[in-house]
């Protein structure tokens, strides 16, 4: 249960090898371009970005997944919260 992003953000750190330059460089920085010049700000947008990708692919591929097996959501849903109780 570990996030694509770390280990994305990781590998990133190990290629660039952010200094602490890079994160006292971090208060003048005000464009995107200067963001993804920053070692440290790059590493943050990597791991970033790969968690979102991540969770977005989670979430259509459980979309997908209802859609071949004929699931209904909202079955599953309400048949779990009554399972509880709730």
């Amino acid at each position: 249960m570990m996030a694509a992003g770390w280990f994305a953000g990781l590998v990133e750190a190990k290629q660039r090898n952010p200094t602490t330059d890079d994160i006292k460089a971090l208060a003048g920085i005000e464009t995107f371009k200067e963001m993804s010049k920053n070692r440290f700000m790059r590493v943050l947008l990597v791991a970033s970005f790969a968690n979102i990708g991540s969770m977005i692919g989670t979430f259509l591929g459980a979309y997908v997944m209802m859609q071949v097996t004929g699931l209904d959501p909202h079955d599953l849903l309400s048949s779990g919260f009554s399972a509880l109780g709730l």
